[in-house]
């Protein structure tokens, strides 16, 4: 059983949903650092007392902001993807929100407190489940007009109807359903 990182409850208008969060990433314990990280590898260790000074208001919910198209967060805004579990008698709410939220396919966005650190998140229905992914702030990323990209305008970058379509076709011939996008873990143990 993966290690609860934060256990709180969900809410949104009168309900609230008890849940034990979970990371969806396995790190080992070795390569977890408390601290801030300067770059070339010279990170400033923190200590609990430093957290603890530091501290935004530590609550113990998810607070739902909104709810929004799945479509309308970028996809280079996510950062790092939770598990979100029912305690028991979550359970019924639980399954409500996520089937509400899957149903109108829409996200919901909210704001989590971890580790001493307020986070925007999206709540998405991902099957049986609700996904907490972290995202990020328009600042953390960089600005993509720095990029030497192709221009939108494909005539004057030499692409033809003729080039789209053979493309189109390519594409079609290596499309497959029902296979996951991400492979299972045991996929690549018989690769090494």
């Amino acid at each position: 059983m993966p290690h609860a990182i934060w256990r709180g409850s969900i809410s949104f208008g009168l309900v609230t949903i008890p849940v034990t969060l979970f990371p969806a990433e396995e790190i080992p314990w070795d390569r977890i650092v408390k601290g801030y990280d300067l770059g070339g590898g010279r990170w400033v260790v923190m200590s609990d007392d430093d957290f603890r000074q530091a501290d935004v208001e530590a609550t113990q919910t998810i607070d739902i902001l909104s709810a929004v198209c799945a479509d309308q967060i970028a996809p280079e805004y996510f950062s790092k993807p939770y598990y979100l579990e029912p305690s028991k008698p979550g359970r019924k709410a639980y399954a409500l929100l996520r089937e509400t939220l899957a149903r109108a396919k829409r996200v919901a966005v909210a704001k989590i407190v971890i580790r001493s650190k307020q986070h925007l998140a999206a709540l998405i229905p991902e099957g049986d489940m609700l996904l907490l992914e972290l995202l990020r702030c328009p600042h953390q990323l960089r600005d993509s007009s720095e990029l030497d990209l192709p221009a939108g305008d494909l005539e004057s970058t030499g692409v033809t109807e003729a080039e789209l379509k053979m493309a189109g076709q390519l594409v079609a011939a290596i499309e497959a359903e029902g296979v996951p996008v991400v492979p299972h873990a045991h996929d690549d143990e018989g690769a090494r």
